[in-house]
């Protein structure tokens, strides 16, 4: 896949990775070099800059907030369509930027009271994949056959996460390959997440909600992916469903955008 060929290139912290290589459900393969994810390019060094450059890409898509691509600009490619398009909540864009500062002050108050923090947090991730204008303009790109795109948030892992899971899922990926894509983050970002765990041993060691949330801000965790596709199942009954009524996708525009990504 291309996540072989960056393994070398990219640190893994920046949680940079291709979706060329997986195999859909008809057997066929999303074609190299046409669709990438990734964390915040703003923590890019220059030689991984020189990288990402050189892959030619036609399309960036920000899912960061206004307050978050302040912070931490992105670099700008020459030739390359920058959209800026945040992908959380409408009602929240200002004030809720999936930070784990905010997720953590958001979870605490739950603690020793059961996992709250497993539903919470899962039910907060798989809602942007509802009326989400971000991934909107996403689908209207990939059908324009604006590639090479990337597409990322500051993590690379929530709202970043849910446009890989449905674009692997419009192109006809099983339910399983979707899952271990979105729990790849974990691998990438391992070294955040032990160093939190460690840091606070004891608080893991007396709170489910503790770890939940560790594990959720650092890294992710399988409940939000597996509450994103029944949440789809359990609205729309088929994904089919789900891409014309959110997304104005129907079978037909769903099979021409597997004849141009899949070979």
């Amino acid at each position: 896949m291309d996540n072989n060929d960056l393994k070398d290139l990219m640190r893994k912290e920046l949680n940079f990775r291709g979706l060329g290589g997986y195999v859909m459900g008809d057997g066929r393969k999303i074609k190299k070099g046409t669709i990438y994810r990734s964390g915040a390019l703003g923590e890019c060094n220059e030689e991984e800059l020189e990288y990402i450059k050189g892959l030619g890409l036609k399309t960036v898509f920000d899912f960061r907030n206004d307050k978050e691509r302040e912070k931490l600009p992105d670099p700008v490619f020459e030739g390359t369509e920058h959209i800026h398009s945040c992908a959380a909540f409408r009602s929240l864009v200002e004030d809720f930027d999936y930070s784990p500062h905010m997720l953590l002050d958001l979870l605490r108050d739950e603690d020793h009271k059961g996992n709250t923090a497993t539903k919470l947090y899962s039910s907060l991730t798989a809602a942007i994949a509802f009326t989400n204008s971000a991934y909107q303009q996403l689908f209207e790109k990939l059908q324009e056959g604006a590639t090479p795109l990337l597409f990322h948030c500051s993590g690379g892992k929530d709202r970043t996460g849910v446009a890989a899971a449905l674009i692997l899922l419009a192109l006809g990926a099983e339910e399983e390959t979707i899952k271990q894509d979105y729990m790849l983050s974990n691998i990438y970002l391992e070294e955040y997440i032990e160093d939190k765990l460690d840091d606070r041993k004891l608080l893991v060691k007396i709170s489910d909600n503790y770890k939940t949330m560790v594990m959720a801000t650092k890294g992710v965790i399988p409940e939000s992916v597996h509450m994103l596709l029944e949440e789809i199942k359990e609205k729309y009954e088929t994904y089919e469903n789900f891409f014309d009524k959110e997304y104005g996708m129907n079978g037909s525009a769903l099979v021409r955008l597997r004849d141009i990504y899949l070979e």
